[in-house]
């Protein structure tokens, strides 16, 4: 993401004193001082009422990064912004997607949203006394042209599994499951989503199964608790139609490839 220009948008709290830091020595985040906090997100615009908006698909990834500067335009490395959403949407806070936890050398920390339900959220980033705002236009799924998913009576509910806490280390995931998930780890579930294949054959028997459409290959919607590994008895046809499957559910607290769902011997509910 730092290596590509993104539309930025900033809003700099004049209320407070400047600290004078000379341009030879290094920043210092203090919260009392007075930055211009930058949002940097792919896509973003101006809505009729001059806001800062982005758009983002429900149950889609939306990635983004805050950039904090002194007036005089420097980086400040080490700023621990807070994020707070008002809506559906889903926050992935640094330290839960990547072991940074603070702005690097340039002054950015990236984090990921997961877009909620149809409508408009607010997204506000602050650090100490300084905070910029951006509103979240969720679009319904079916722009992109996929079916909708099905109420599986019964079955697993993505929103559930999403509620396992993840830790990103270096190599590894480490999970924290809800209790009424891990209750259902060895047991037959059912679960509805979208085949995302692993490879070119119109028949597959070992996919990932996501919480909202695919767009590529290198971007999994709903993040790791958003996507379940498929290891299927029969083949299954590949589409863009939501499918319903069955099988015995694995958790898995200790991950090296980012995979924290597997759904085994799995069979495809007709």
């Amino acid at each position: 993401m730092k290596a590509v220009i993104f539309g930025l948008f900033a809003l700099t709290i004049s209320q407070l004193l400047i600290a004078q830091v000379a341009d030879d020595q290094p920043i210092t985040a203090e919260k009392a001082e007075k930055y211009s906090l930058t949002m940097m997100a792919n896509g973003l615009y101006l809505d009729q009422q001059g806001q800062e908006t982005v758009d983002i698909i429900e149950g889609d990834i939306a990635y983004l990064a805050v950039l904090v500067e002194t007036p005089a335009g420097q980086s400040v490395p080490g700023a621990t912004p807070k994020f707070t959403i008002e809506g559906t949407t889903r926050m992935l806070v640094p330290g839960e997607i990547s072991p940074e936890m603070s702005t690097d050398e340039s002054g950015i920390l990236e984090f990921e949203i997961i877009g909620g339900a149809k409508g408009l959220n607010q997204l506000t980033v602050s650090y100490g006394n300084n905070s910029a705002t951006l509103l979240l236009n969720i679009l319904s799924s079916d722009i992109k042209g996929f079916s909708p998913l099905p109420t599986l009576e019964g079955g697993l509910n993505w929103a559930a599994l999403m509620e396992a806490e993840l830790e990103y280390a270096e190599d590894h995931v480490q999970v924290i499951f809800p209790p009424h998930i891990a209750q259902q780890a060895g047991k037959q579930v059912k679960l509805t989503g979208y085949m995302l294949p692993l490879d070119a054959d119109i028949k597959q028997q070992h996919f990932l199964l996501t919480s909202a459409p695919p767009s590529c290959y290198f971007h999994i919607p709903g993040g790791a608790a958003g996507v379940v590994e498929i290891f299927s008895e029969t083949s299954v046809e590949a589409s863009w139609v939501a499918i319903q499957l069955e099988g015995r559910l694995k958790l898995i607290e200790t991950s090296e490839s980012g995979i924290i769902y597997q759904l085994e011997n799995a069979t495809l509910i007709e």
